[in-house]
């Protein structure tokens, strides 16, 4: 016989008497179950949802402003390049398509705004509808901002004494995205494209803050003061809602529009007050700021500070007798925004231009709740505006201010309306 031959049959035989071995005198071992599956996580950002039963656009505002944001929104897409194209979180819709969407709208509103069933079967026709959600719900943040109406004077004196100013020339833009990413590479922070910066000597560096602006007067005697304001917080909340008007001694407006920012964070003087137990979350409204710093007018520049993001304006150098819906402040499109028919998203993700309609719920008390629903347009942006958050211009003056405080709908939704790809010739 072969001795060689028998080697591997010996070493399995030695190998399976181990296996005996370790398991001799053992009970039979139970069967393990696979454990379920962890159920997915819900979709992360922006996430847009055909509808395909459509709920009820019922709209509630005026239907010629409508009218106007369309106009002023398809004469600015015209001015764009054919390659334009919008981004809608992770869609993007031509310049054509957008055009032909607006323009095919106001033929349909036209004909059926005073017919809510009519114009919804003719919408349901010949568009799509996508609902956004967020991190997996439909719940969107609803808010309002006005185009504040607050006396002011073209100089300073004892009682006018904080100025609104022009954009400096020495703030600069820097382009990011012009940059190698090997060198330059835009966090996941950044707003856009662009960083604000000045020099200082031969280095970059960030813009000047509030603080330094307004506490320590780094801009002081640059002839750089548009008009003067009583009141710093009233100078502080016309920097939140980002332009609106100037009532002078002989009762004629001056129109201060954006003119851009210093770059820097925006933080909320509401949530720094709430956080420190001076305003509860659910009594917060800028009516709710007013009435604390006007209580504790010592407070303001304290709490006023800590958001370092800065407003610049600019004017046409004009004064008006009063005030019309061509003068309102420009959104950050370029063109005046329309009273309950302009939108402010996040322009990190919303290019403008988009057609969309936004249901919530205006909340005057806990016993006068009325719902709120209408067609507007994404035509402006804001330094609080961010992912979720849509904010609804609601006009100019103080009866704007009350609606724009009462409109705060956590559980708002928002839907977008593009026009149906045409059917080609072969399908036909």
């Amino acid at each position: 016989m072969n001795l060689r031959a028998l080697v591997p049959i010996t070493r399995t035989l030695a190998a399976l008497a181990v296996l005996l071995l370790l398991h001799c005198g053992k009970p039979p071992q139970p069967k393990v179950e696979p454990e379920a599956p962890e159920p997915p996580l819900p979709p992360q950002g922006h996430q847009f949802v055909l509808v395909d039963n459509w709920p009820l656009l019922r709209d509630d505002a005026d239907h010629d402003a409508m009218v106007r944001a369309l106009d002023r929104q398809a004469a600015w897409l015209a001015r764009k390049p054919a390659d334009w194209t919008c981004t809608v979180g992770p869609h993007r819709v031509e310049r054509d398509r957008l055009r032909d969407t607006l323009l095919r709208f106001r033929d349909i509103w036209l004909a059926h705004k005073e017919q809510p069933e009519a114009l919804q079967n003719a919408l349901q026709a010949e568009f799509d509808l996508y609902q956004w959600t967020y991190n997996g719900t439909p719940d969107i943040l609803l808010t309002g901002y006005f185009a504040p109406v607050l006396d002011g004077r073209h100089r300073a004196d004892t009682e006018y004494r904080f100025p609104l100013y022009q954009r400096p020339k020495d703030l600069l833009t820097i382009r990011v995205d012009q940059f190698e990413p090997r060198f330059l590479q835009p966090g996941s922070s950044l707003r856009g494209t662009a960083v604000m910066a000045r020099l200082e000597g031969r280095n970059v560096v960030p813009y000047h803050d509030r603080a330094a602006i307004d506490g320590a007067g780094k801009l002081a005697g640059r002839g750089l003061e548009l008009v003067y304001l009583k009141d710093y917080w009233h100078l502080f909340s016309f920097h939140v809602q980002g332009g609106g008007f100037v009532r002078l001694e002989n009762d004629r407006y001056v129109k201060l529009n954006y003119a851009g920012k210093n770059g820097l964070p925006y933080v909320s003087v509401g949530k720094l007050l709430i956080e420190a137990g001076h305003i509860t979350r659910e009594n917060m409204s800028m009516q709710a700021l007013s009435d604390y710093f006007a209580a504790n007018p010592d407070e303001v520049a304290r709490w006023c500070f800590q958001n370092p993001s800065y407003v610049f304006y600019q004017s046409d150098g004009r004064t008006y007798p009063d005030l019309q819906p061509d003068l309102f402040p420009h959104g950050s499109l370029g063109f005046p925004v329309t009273t309950k028919r302009s939108l402010a998203f996040d322009k990190k993700y919303f290019g403008g231009g988009m057609l969309a309609f936004v249901q919530g719920t205006i909340e005057r008390s806990t016993a006068d709740r009325e719902p709120f629903g209408r067609f507007a347009i994404d035509q402006d942006t804001g330094g609080a505006i961010r992912e979720n958050h849509v904010d609804v211009f609601m006009g100019a003056g103080d009866e704007a201010l009350r609606d724009a405080g009462f409109l705060k709908d956590k559980q708002g939704h928002v839907y977008f309306l593009i026009l149906k790809p045409k059917i080609s010739a072969s399908a036909e």
